[in-house]
């Protein structure tokens, strides 16, 4: 209630409030990841999702985030495919993503792991990562 007052005191000069658009204004995301492995014909197949928490828990499985920035939605199933193609060390014990958009295009995509790397794949992978940019 008092930095209510304080808004309308004019406390805050200099900001002012805009009101979001509906979709695509989200530059920021966090998302867990999950597989599932299944064998089809006799061979494996993994395949990754995105989950979002609710609740404090992970529980919905989602493909597409509305809310997410245009360049964002278009990067989220690029990385998916990129993952079910480099099934190997970059997989094991990922946990989890962060996309970052500027607003310039620049794209930062973190992936967050419940491990530690080994060293000569983290210098692999980072001198290869655009190897798979939407743009």
């Amino acid at each position: 209630k008092e930095e209510d007052e304080r808004e309308e005191e004019g406390a805050f000069p200099g900001f002012t409030v805009f009101k979001s658009p509906p979709l695509h204004h989200r530059m920021r995301c966090r998302f867990q990841i999950t597989s599932e492995t299944q064998t089809i014909d006799g061979k494996e197949k993994t395949k990754f999702m995105y989950v979002m928490w609710e609740k404090g828990a992970p529980s919905v499985h989602i493909e597409t985030f509305p809310l997410a920035h245009q360049d964002i939605c278009e990067l989220m199933p690029a990385l998916l495919l990129y993952l079910e193609s480099n099934i190997g060390e970059i997989t094991k014990g990922l946990n989890a993503t962060h996309f970052l958009c500027g607003k310039g295009g620049e794209m930062l995509v973190t992936l967050i792991y419940g491990r530690k790397l080994l060293r000569s794949h983290e210098t692999t992978e980072s001198s290869s990562s655009c190897e798979w940019s939407t743009h």
